[in-house]
């Protein structure tokens, strides 16, 4: 096997001595992605080239022949693996499984075997004769088989598929990857033309193939781009990886602590001058150490535009196809209105007067909010760790517990419950707690109760129920201990009436009958003073009909514009219209056309007025018209409006006397020739501009409407 150097076999020995050297470093970095498909493009490229320089060194024929043949391990393999290499490189690595390397290799496998049988078959080679100079190096190419058109579609496949790869990647990569991926593409570009230049007799050097050194080149400039860059080694991270348009901030950082990826939003945070891309992490991403080492970094402190603001980290480790771990993405969320909501949040709970637990399952305290001091006495960490039941009277402990359990069947409802709790000094507060079960929260994880202390209202409560006992005690006594003697008092003074007429007698009578009202009265006013607890549906307007119907209402006529439904007590809410209309046409102004009085709505909508024509009440008088036995009238006993006034607080609403106000225009306010008949209910539109024009006005409000 004869072999005299040539200048072409010095150059491809230099391409392979080059090639096995990338090879070598590839292979020394096998964990890296993309690293396995460049060490075999690089390993046969050398083997493509050493036998490429033995071929076209060769003196004797059989030499020849022979590297000839080894030389074809290189146009096999290394287009296929630069095709993995490739799609590894712009993040298609996902496409690269055993099954479709498999099926990549195919035809290179049928080449190989169809190669080393061609002297039986000729379907790769038409013939093996050839013409043979070692002066000038020269060869006659062999006429062509059939198999040898169908392997140059797939080689030439392979190549456009691999530049269209990159040229895509081109116009998608930013920043260091546009020159890497350029490069890279000439790379591709470059070993396709000279074969094309071979295959149509168009090389530099007559009769020789200078593939093999074009891929020599190729190789090199694919170190080139990967290592000048030194990002992730040797592939970046594909594109959409990191998303451009997203607000939050995102980095890519390699597995040695470069940054190699960043959208705009990382960029404008950590970088002012664009050169964050391809600096240490360490340097460009503040407690990056920290971040890396696994410490949890909460509110990231970053001065953006002479700004403090805040960002949550998340962590997510980068892997290639096979799994392996090739750098980390870094998102940066801003949090600063979070973390200011937070803040205030803090400060509210930490200053408010109730008090919050998070309690566990248990019972057992997790947290407390510092305002237990204010309530209770104790410091909060007196409490955390310890069962929110020790803190409870022994004789409330298993209500307290009971309901515990209900807030753990019952998760979606709210519940209440009162209790006796300790204080730090052994006494007991009264405390109204309410729970909520948020243990699926993962922000609580826990059953937050709020507590109130509420001592002050139950002494309250207990003095209200002493006043009702009182009241009904009182009741009792005008009821019989009073109208049993003035009954006998009245009936001997009708006996005396039938047998003498005497004026002193109707006198003794008339004030007979102004103490059986004022009983009526004193008992009414007891009675109105209970609480609503159970309001009903009511059309004002049905009830204002009704209690007019039952007041002696003389020349009065009644204007009604409300219609609306109202939350009350139906019995309570007529007593309360039938001592304001008998309010009204007492007061009447007596000249003969009687009073009128309306009933309508007030415009905030929460409530109703009902107002008369009458002379009005002085404004200095208004405070005192609500007293028990306060009259301007001499017949009057002066309970009518402290009635109103009892049956307005008991169902929580709000009582305020004003000038009466009446439609602007002629007249100023309807009468009773304009409305109607004396005694008749009539309708009004309510839809004038309306002024204030004399009589008292009653506006009764704080009233909720029916759901």
């Amino acid at each position: 096997m004869g072999w005299e150097p040539t200048l072409y076999s010095i150059v491809m020995i230099a391409g392979g001595v080059l090639t096995v050297w990338l090879t070598g470093v590839a292979w020394s970095r096998q964990d890296r992605t993309g690293a396995t498909a460049f060490t075999v493009m690089m390993g046969v490229i050398s083997v493509w080239c050493f036998a490429n320089a033995l071929q076209y060194g060769a003196t004797t024929h059989d030499s020849f022949l022979l590297w000839r043949s080894v030389g074809y391990v290189g146009p096999l393999v290394a287009p296929p693996a630069g095709l993995v290499f490739v799609l590894e490189y712009v993040g298609l690595g996902r496409w690269v499984t055993r099954r479709s390397v498999s099926a990549l290799l195919v035809v290179p496998a049928i080449t190989a075997v169809l190669l080393a049988t061609n002297g039986y078959h000729g379907l790769l080679w038409a013939s093996e004769g050839v013409s043979f100079s070692t002066d000038p190096i020269s060869y006659a190419p062999l006429a062509p088989g059939p198999w040898l058109p169908v392997y140059l579609v797939y080689l030439y496949a392979v190549m456009v598929l691999m530049i269209g790869l990159l040229a895509r990647f081109l116009t998608r990569s930013r920043g260091p990857y546009r020159p890497q991926t350029a490069l890279m593409l000439v790379a591709v570009v470059a070993p396709l033309g000279v074969h094309l230049l071979w295959l149509f007799d168009m090389s530099p050097v007559s009769g020789v193939d200078l593939s093999p050194l074009a891929f020599a080149v190729t190789g090199t400039l694919f170190a080139i781009s990967l290592f000048s860059f030194d990002l992730l080694n040797f592939v970046p991270v594909a594109r959409h990886t990191v998303v451009e348009e997203v607000r939050d901030g995102v980095v890519t950082v390699d597995r040695d602590g470069r940054v190699v990826d960043a959208n705009p939003s990382a960029r404008r945070l950590l970088s002012t001058d664009g050169t964050l891309i391809g600096s240490p992490a360490s340097e460009a991403v503040p407690r990056y150490d920290d971040i890396r080492a696994g410490e949890e970094v909460e509110d990231l402190a970053i001065e953006v535009d002479d700004e403090r603001r805040y960002f949550d980290v998340q962590v997510s480790t980068l892997t290639d196809a096979a799994g392996t771990a090739v750098g980390e993405v870094l998102m940066l969320r801003d949090v600063t209105e979070r973390r200011r909501v937070e803040k205030r949040y803090q400060v509210l709970t930490e200053n408010a007067s109730d008090i919050i637990h998070v309690v566990d399952p248990h019972g057992k305290v997790e947290y407390v909010s510092p305002s237990i001091r204010r309530v209770l006495g104790f410091d909060p960490d007196h409490q955390e760790g310890e069962s929110a039941l020790d803190f409870v009277h022994p004789e409330d402990r298993d209500a307290v517990a009971d309901r515990l359990q209900d807030i753990l069947d019952r998760p979606e409802e709210e519940l209440k419950v009162e209790y006796r709790a300790r204080t730090a000094d052994g006494s007991y507060v009264t405390l109204e707690s309410r729970g909520r079960n948020l243990l699926e929260d993962p922000v609580v994880e826990g059953i937050v109760i709020n507590s109130r202390d509420v001592s002050e209202r139950k002494r309250r409560e207990q003095r209200l129920r002493r006043q009702n006992r009182q009241l009904e005690e009182f009741a009792n006594v005008i009821s019989h201990d009073l109208r049993s003697p003035l009954t006998v008092a009245r009936g001997y003074a009708d006996l005396l009436a039938e047998e003498y007429d005497d004026e002193r007698l109707d006198r003794v009578q008339d004030a007979h009958g102004r103490m059986d009202q004022l009983l009526e009265d004193l008992l009414e006013l007891a009675r109105e003073g209970r609480v609503v607890d159970d309001p009903e549906p009511v059309v004002l307007e049905t009830a204002a009909r009704e209690a007019w119907s039952t007041v002696d209402t003389e020349s009065a006529v009644l204007s009604v514009e409300a219609t609306d439904e109202v939350l009350a007590d139906p019995s309570r809410l007529r007593e309360l219209l039938e001592n304001l209309f008998c309010n009204a046409v007492e007061h009447a102004t007596g000249d003969g056309t009687g009073a009128t009085v309306q009933v309508g709505r007030l415009e905030s909508g929460t409530g109703f007025y009902v107002q008369d024509d009458g002379p009005g009440i002085p404004e200095d008088e208004r405070d005192k018209v609500f007293e028990a036995g306060y009259s301007t009238s001499e017949d009057g006993t002066g309970f009518g409006l402290a009635i109103v006034k009892e049956i307005v607080d008991a169902h929580g609403w709000r009582l305020d006397v004003t000038e009466a106000e009446w439609p602007e225009g002629e007249g100023d306010h309807p009468d009773a020739s304009e409305v109607g008949e004396a005694g008749e209910v009539v309708e009004s539109d309510g839809g004038d501009d309306r002024v204030a024009g004399g009589g008292a006005r009653f506006e009764i409000s704080g009233l909720v409407e029916p759901d």
